[in-house]
């Protein structure tokens, strides 16, 4: 059974973003995806009524995608 992923930090917490970090490396690539798809549809527009996402949304799906891109670098053709 898979776990549902973890809730993103929410608008009245302290927000720690090396626990947050260390959080996303501890998770598996899927529910990393997890974690991104749902953030990137809390910072949509749409979501938000045409105004700005909360930043520490906006924060959260940065680093997600930061720890992607860590784990899965591009890969250059010659």
């Amino acid at each position: 059974m898979s776990e549902r992923p973890s809730t993103p930090v929410g608008i009245n917490t302290e927000f720690d973003l090396d626990k947050y970090r260390a959080q996303l490396w501890k998770m598996g690539d899927a529910e990393l995806v997890m974690q991104g798809e749902m953030l990137a549809r809390l910072c949509s527009p749409a979501q938000n009524f045409g105004k700005p996402p909360k930043e520490q949304w906006a924060k959260q799906l940065s680093e997600c995608r930061e720890e992607w891109r860590k784990r899965h670098p591009k890969v250059e053709k010659t």
